[in-house]
């Protein structure tokens, strides 16, 4: 999570695509809002933290709907 807050300091009006194995993940308040505006499943993580993912194989669709909706994407590839 260190290293997401990290990359999310550099971007924070953007919504975080944070990639983790074969998911985009989003914490936090981008979790919060992606998971209302693209209709996916909110969870939390450790610590309660908010989650929402989306499979890398299909997160074109979903930036795509994130755009069109008039948020700004940042996109993490897995970096460890």
């Amino acid at each position: 999570m260190r290293q997401y807050r990290r990359i999310k300091e550099k971007h924070p009006d953007k919504i975080l695509f944070f990639r983790m194995g074969d998911f985009y993940e989003m914490f936090y308040e981008d979790a919060v809002e992606a998971s209302r505006i693209l209709g996916i499943a909110l969870t939390s993580r450790q610590e309660g933290v908010p989650m929402a993912g989306v499979p890398h194989h299909s997160a074109t669709t979903y930036i795509r709907r994130l755009l069109e909706a008039g948020y700004t994407v940042a996109i993490c590839e897995q970096l460890e």
